[in-house]
C-alpha cells in the first residue's frame, strides 16, 4: 500500500496584507494512489475549494522558479479544468513537489 504524500505552501512566503489566511491555513498538495487534490482555504477556514485530478488526467507540469520562490502550474488534457497553481513554494520545495509528480506521471 503506498502512502499518501503531502506538500504544504510555505507560511512565511504567504503572509502579506491581503492574504494572510495562507499564514494560518496554506494550500495543501496531497498525491494519493490515483489522483492529485490540492486545497486552498480563505477567511480563516469559512471558505475552502478543493481541486482533484486524477494522473491521467494531466498533461503538463511545469515549475516556475525565482530567486527564492517556485510555483508549480499544472495543466489538464481535455480542457476540462483550468490551469491548476500552487504557488508560494520555496524553491527547494518546489523541486522536490516537481520530482515526487513526474515520479507519479
Amino acid at each position: 500500500m503506498e502512502k499518501t504524500l503531502h506538500f504544504r505552501s510555505s507560511r512565511i512566503l504567504s503572509f502579506g496584507l491581503l492574504h494572510w489566511t495562507g499564514f494560518f491555513m496554506p494550500d495543501i498538495l496531497r498525491i494519493t494512489k490515483d489522483r492529485l487534490i490540492i486545497k486552498r482555504r480563505a477567511w480563516l477556514g469559512l471558505k475552502s475549494w478543493e481541486e482533484e485530478i486524477r494522473f491521467d488526467r494531466i498533461a503538463s507540469l511545469r515549475v516556475k522558479k525565482g530567486f527564492i520562490t517556485g510555483q508549480i502550474a499544472i495543466e489538464t488534457n481535455g480542457g476540462g479544468l483550468q490551469e491548476l497553481f500552487l504557488s508560494n513554494l520555496w524553491k527547494w520545495q518546489a523541486n522536490k513537489t516537481a520530482r515526487a509528480l513526474r515520479a507519479k506521471l
